[in-house]
């Protein structure tokens, strides 16, 4: 059952647990790995013996005492699985989830009310968590509050992005639809959902397959304004559903559950590129989500090599002010080619991206390199006697700029920059 799986943060930890358990000489290192190497190898009791160890050795860990609450759930210890987990949340009330499992064990112990407060503190602290709803809409509708129910199943079904969620936003779908056409409220006890992505790593640490995730989810979870995209991708039109969840972001942008909605819908379409965009900002806002790690892996593999740099690349990005990329790719590229017919102009271009950046005497062996011959000369004259000038060379800049001021037109924008460069000369009576 699914409540009882490893929480998915704690993913990264027990791989490296039983990792370091594998390695030749590694030493014995305590309770808390016979723990995690017990639940691992699927044994609850031992796992729950290992972690009672792990908490009188360590009294007050609230992650030793919560997991022993866990598996005191697990093994049928639900009233003394509601005491030590409420213990925990007292104790220590920022602890990740432990309001959730506290009310999960109150609600198996047959302490409804209880159940539902603790509910509405988890989604309270973990106000985008959607399983404290759930649970919450299974505990109303066995104390009778159908109203309470219907608004706790909705804020689920609102707030659940995971694909491989998709049942149980079929359960409560099926519950919205007899809430809301019928004053009956059924006493049915299954137990809420909770992320089937917690459930423990493969033996290699590797991601699930993306393929799987996507195939075995059966639909994506509803959402806003997302009833049609939902429908399209349930009907094998992903590339429907994609453009529907985009088209959805551009007014919400923010909204995690439509980015990794987007994302699932984009990788079943093949739209690598999108797919990976859409699945590394769901990992940026919510880093343990492996469902969007292995699509953003997944799509990254298919990408097409990229395609070599050229002089155009460096052009663009020092007309859009990204001098610092232009300098570095000029640079590369005179690299690949100094003899070649682009050599000069890359050699200038790179002078001026490096002026840009305040690092002259870098610019005046650029120009030097090659930079005389790139371009229009009188631009490269102008260029050079700036480099000059913050070298503090004002001989060598004046007589740079003169010869940029002779070979340019007096009306271009080349020669109006050389003659305000010599303006204080020209006021003093000199003569360019």
């Amino acid at each position: 059952m699914k409540n009882f799986a490893v929480n998915r943060s704690a993913r990264p930890l027990l791989v490296g647990v039983i990792t370091l358990g594998l390695l030749p000489g590694s030493a014995h290192a305590g309770p808390k790995e016979d723990a995690v190497a017990a639940e691992a190898a699927g044994d609850p009791e031992a796992a729950l013996a290992a972690w009672r160890r792990a908490a009188e050795h360590s009294p007050g860990d609230p992650v030793a005492l919560t997991a022993v609450g866990r598996l005191e759930l697990r093994v049928g210890l639900s009233a003394q699985a509601a005491q030590t987990l409420g213990g925990v949340a007292a104790a220590h009330p920022d602890h990740p989830r432990v309001h959730y499992w506290h009310a999960f064990a109150l609600r198996k112990a047959g302490r409804l009310a209880e159940a539902a407060e603790a509910y509405r503190r988890a989604a309270t602290r973990a106000p985008e968590d959607p399983d404290p709803h759930f649970g919450l809409g299974e505990t109303l509708k066995q104390l009778g509050d159908g109203a309470g129910a219907l608004e706790a199943y909705r804020t689920y079904v609102r707030l659940e992005s995971r694909p491989s969620e998709a049942r149980w936003v079929a359960r409560a779908n099926q519950e919205i639809q007899h809430l809301e056409t019928s004053d009956v409220v059924t006493t049915d006890a299954t137990p809420e959902a909770e992320s089937s992505t917690a459930a423990p790593p493969t033996a290699d640490g590797t991601p699930p397959d993306p393929a799987v995730v996507v195939a075995a989810s059966g639909r994506v979870p509803d959402g806003p304004r997302a009833a049609d995209p939902d429908a399209a991708f349930a009907a094998g039109r992903p590339g429907e559903a994609k453009r529907a969840y985009l088209a959805a972001l551009s007014s919400s942008p923010d909204h995690l559950g439509l980015r990794h909605r987007a994302a699932v819908a984009a990788l079943a379409d093949r739209d690598y590129p999108e797919a990976e965009r859409q699945a590394v900002n769901v990992v940026r806002l919510d880093p343990d989500n492996p469902t969007a790690t292995a699509i953003a892996l997944t799509a990254r593999a298919h990408r097409p090599p990229a395609a070599p740099p050229t002089l155009a690349d460096a052009e663009l990005a020092l007309r859009e002010g990204r001098h610092r990329t232009a300098a570095e790719l000029a640079a590369e590229l005179y690299r690949q080619a100094p003899t070649g017919p682009e050599a000069a102009a890359l050699a200038n271009l790179r002078a001026r991206a490096l002026m840009a950046l305040d690092r002259p005497s870098e610019a005046l062996d650029a120009l030097r390199l090659g930079g005389y011959a790139g371009g229009p000369p009188e631009d490269v004259w102008l260029d050079l006697g700036d480099a000059f000038a913050a070298t503090g060379d004002a001989p060598a800049a004046r007589r740079a700029w003169r010869i940029a001021y002779a070979l340019a037109t007096p009306a271009s924008t080349t020669g109006r920059r050389a003659r305000d460069r010599l303006n204080p000369a020209l006021r003093s009576g000199e003569q360019p």
